[in-house]
């Protein structure tokens, strides 16, 4: 539902380039709150300045971290892959303990 909830707004706004990035980070994203946070989450959406950010807010004070070595590692990819298809990307500590994981596309070419 995530994943379809970013893409029908991407198509819906005319941002059809942004669709299989943004679903990609959006699973990974979401995939780490069910697993690591095991809180409910809530994606949400926002464009300013040429920049679209893509939150997934969950209710752990528990942040992300990337592992040092992914040679051997059965898991921690999904970062690295947030990292890789975005602008930048990082965590909003929220007041209530939770935290919100964000991504930044550029939506313009410019």
């Amino acid at each position: 539902m995530a994943r379809e909830f970013v893409a029908v707004h991407l198509a819906e706004n005319l941002l059809s380039g942004l669709i299989d990035p943004a679903r990609l980070v959006t699973s990974e994203l979401a995939t780490n709150a069910v697993r690591h946070a095991q809180t409910p989450f809530a994606v949400s959406i926002e464009r300013s300045n040429g920049d679209l950010t893509l939150s997934v807010r969950d209710w752990s004070p528990d942040l992300p971290v990337a592992p040092e070595s992914l040679e051997l590692a059965d898991g921690g990819h999904g970062l690295k892959l947030v990292d890789a298809l975005s602008v930048s990307w990082g965590v909003t500590v929220k007041t209530d303990g939770g935290k919100s994981v964000w991504a930044r596309f550029r939506t313009t070419t410019s």
